[in-house]
């Protein structure tokens, strides 16, 4: 694997990176990273407005975060116990995130002191993703792993749910849209037709038609096509792309949200590439 498998976003600047590794809980994998848990080496790396890690040992799964720093609710430096009491081994840096529910991330990294020193300090101030967004396709900019995280925060739906819970679909949806500035009423969206019946279980890692990944990914296309022909925007619509976008999170649709002139320029620069159905 190759280990400068990270690109600074646009509109961004690198304030550091290490080597390092990262403790992949059960929590950690069934939210992003599918399995197995444990002990991941690799490099972390800190800019202005984000915290990612990337792998640099092959994995069954991307094994792979990336954190808004707007997310980032504590950071400290703590001392692995035994037995809940006896200090064991060296170090480690902890940073809380918050993107829909609480995870601790747990990094042995090098200084982790200084990290935390980085990390509370002020970030510089950055434009907009939109504005950065369309400086980048106005420049020309064609490094694609630098368009990432400007298109992941235009994306949908952002957010992961169990078919089998709907309340949790809801409010994902709901935050991901008002996130977006898209003003959906609940009770339009709750009267979609969303009810999927999966034929097997998450734990089973099966993506066919029936599975709950395939149940999961056909309320995605449900929601995004009923909000383009309910015409909630004058400029702006979801589009589907392929999913080629590096570092993208494993196994998500790439649904946008862009006006017109976003989507031909994104294509234009071979940022992204149109979707193809299936045969």
């Amino acid at each position: 694997m190759n280990e400068s498998n990270y690109s600074v976003p646009i509109g961004d600047v690198l304030m550091r990176e290490s080597e390092c590794s990262l403790m992949f809980t059960d929590q950690l994998c069934a939210m992003f990273a599918g399995g197995p848990s444990g002990q991941v080496r690799g490099k972390i790396f800190l800019t202005n407005t984000e915290l990612a890690f990337r792998p640099t040992q092959e994995q069954p799964h991307p094994q792979m975060v990336t954190v808004p720093r707007s997310q980032v609710t504590a950071v400290s430096v703590f001392h692995p116990k035994v037995l809940g009491f006896l200090p064991s081994g060296k170090t480690k840096l902890r940073v809380e995130w918050s993107p829909h529910q609480s995870f601790c991330l747990d990094f042995d990294v090098a200084q982790p002191e200084s990290w935390v020193k980085a990390l509370q300090g002020p970030a510089a101030e950055v434009a907009a993703p939109n504005m950065v967004l369309d400086d980048a396709l106005e420049a020309g900019v064609g490094e694609v792993g630098r368009y990432t995280a400007a298109l992941a925060s235009k994306s949908f739906p952002a957010g992961f749910w169990h078919v089998e819970a709907p309340d949790d679909m809801f409010e994902v949806v709901e935050g991901c849209l008002e996130d977006l500035g898209l003003a959906v009423p609940p009770e339009w969206l709750r009267a979609l037709d969303l009810q999927m019946e999966p034929s097997s279980g998450p734990e089973d890692y099966e993506t066919g038609p029936g599975s709950e990944a395939w149940c999961r990914r056909e309320q995605i296309a449900r929601i995004c096509e009923a909000i383009n022909a309910a015409g909630f925007s004058s400029d702006h619509q979801f589009y589907q792309f392929e999913e080629t976008i590096p570092h993208w999170d494993f196994d998500e649709p790439v649904w946008l949200w862009l006006s017109k002139s976003q989507r031909n320029r994104l294509l234009e620069l071979g940022v992204l590439r149109e979707y193809s159905p299936p045969d």
